[in-house]
């Protein structure tokens, strides 16, 4: 095999095991975001070079991995740098803690019949290590799954 066909292919095996990584951790970080009116998880933003930090209130829990799934999928991330960025104003107490300990307010859910109390400790109940500490703690194996998947594949 010449050697520019070679390096097109192992290109073409590079750019898949970055646009698989890089949704797998997007993923992982939204999935692992808490959940209280879903527009904190709805808020995710993923760029390649500058931070998206905008935040929409119109966006549904489900639409921030639907456009990261369409950003990967027509983006080409390799040799740049990708961001992975929420730019509510509470997204930093949701990830490192910080809340009024104990909560002044709680908040109201579906199904609950009064304000209820999401925080212990200042940290949030359902993320209480945060989500993107967590999630890069699991990219190495995000990315080793993705070369193992291009070696099953060919």
């Amino acid at each position: 095999m010449p050697l520019e066909q070679l390096a097109a292919v192992m290109q073409k095996k590079v750019d898949v095991v970055v646009r698989e990584s890089t949704f797998a951790i997007f993923n992982a970080i939204v999935l692992q975001s808490p959940v209280d009116t879903g527009r904190f998880r709805a808020n995710w933003n993923i760029s390649a070079n500058v931070p998206k930090t905008h935040y929409d209130e119109s966006r549904t829990s489900n639409s921030a991995l639907q456009m990261s799934l369409q950003w990967v999928q027509r983006s080409s991330p390799v040799g740049g740098v990708v961001y992975i960025a929420n730019g509510l104003p509470y997204a930093a107490v949701l990830e490192y803690g910080g809340y009024p300990n104990p909560p002044k307010y709680g908040s109201k859910k579906r199904g609950e019949a009064g304000p209820a109390i999401h925080v212990t400790n200042g940290y949030s109940m359902q993320a209480p290590y945060g989500m993107v500490r967590i999630s890069v703690l699991r990219f190495r194996r995000f990315v080793l799954d993705a070369i193992e998947r291009g070696r099953q594949q060919g």
